[in-house]
């Protein structure tokens, strides 16, 4: 009776830490400030703004979408830079980043404009996308218009990642204006959309800890037995008593496998996507310009 009643306490408790842990991941698991304005070219609503669009959209294709500005690289590349911010802070796998070095002290060259693809992105924004990204918001940088470089990337985002194919059921392929992200028709859509999300997790989380709880018991009871199972029949044989007299190999078979040789891209294709390991040792894409 109390062995019964110990493995009940024992798989109710490792169900409520089951739970906890999907939870928290759920909750905690992500970094979700996706606009760092560490080289103060953004005014706050501009910041606010982009956080909001930024959001949306990352929730909309379960991305990080983020942007980044900075004065200088302290020594590092702009890829070395846009690589490591995302790997080191906590985003999802699959996800974009938007650096933007600029100072006026800067000289010629040394401002620059980089985005970092990373998971499925990475074939979602070819080399080629990027270039055409980075050429379509030259005019914004030489106004100094730094809230639009970015407000175009989000747009730019949508469109590639809508014809990638990713959620694109999901996708109207409009492009929201900057009300729509502090209206209550959008606030009530983040609520209903974090409300499934909770309920979601909940599910996850009861059968993942249904599972750990019954395998728990079933690992411990296995440990008050004396007697178990075989499921083979060495364990019957006396040692000693059994001699091979004769044995053979008889070959019944082989399996070939054929790899067919890659062919090259059609001429009128972009290119695809070329790809690098950061300093995490983590398969990244991107591209970018310098001004």
């Amino acid at each position: 009776m109390k062995n019964k009643i110990f493995f009940k306490a024992v798989a109710l408790i490792l169900t409520v830490f089951s739970l906890f842990s999907v939870l928290c991941t759920g909750a905690f698991g992500f970094n979700d400030t996706l606009v760092y304005d560490n080289g103060a070219l953004l005014s706050d609503d501009e910041e606010a703004l982009l956080q909001s669009q930024l959001s949306a959209l990352s929730t909309k294709y379960d991305i990080s979408l983020v942007v980044v500005t900075v004065n200088t690289l302290g020594g590092k590349t702009d890829e070395e830079y846009a690589d490591d911010f995302y790997d080191y802070n906590d985003y999802k796998d699959d996800g974009a980043l938007c650096l933007l070095v600029f100072s006026e002290s800067n000289a010629k060259g040394e401002n620059k404009l980089y985005v970092s693809t990373k998971g499925t992105c990475i074939s979602a924004f070819s080399d080629a996308d990027i270039d055409e990204y980075c050429q379509r918001v030259l005019q914004y940088l030489s106004d100094r218009d730094f809230y639009s470089v970015f407000k175009e990337f989000t747009n730019f985002s949508d469109s590639e990642l809508s014809s990638s194919g990713d959620n694109s059921d999901t996708n109207d392929g409009y492009y929201y204006p900057d009300e729509y992200y502090n209206s209550d028709e959008y606030k009530e859509y983040m609520k209903g959309y974090r409300i499934k999300q909770t309920l979601i997790r909940l599910a996850i989380a009861a059968v993942l800890g249904a599972v750990a709880g019954l395998t728990g018991v079933g690992v411990m009871k296995s440990k008050h037995k004396s007697v178990k199972m075989q499921t083979g029949a060495s364990r019957y044989i006396k040692p000693g008593s059994m001699f091979l007299t004769k044995s053979d190999d008889i070959f019944l078979y082989r399996t070939v496998t054929a790899t067919p040789k890659p062919k090259d891209p059609p001429p009128d294709s972009d290119g695809g996507s070329s790809t690098h390991t950061s300093s995490s040792g983590d398969t990244h894409g991107g591209g970018g310009i310098s001004f």
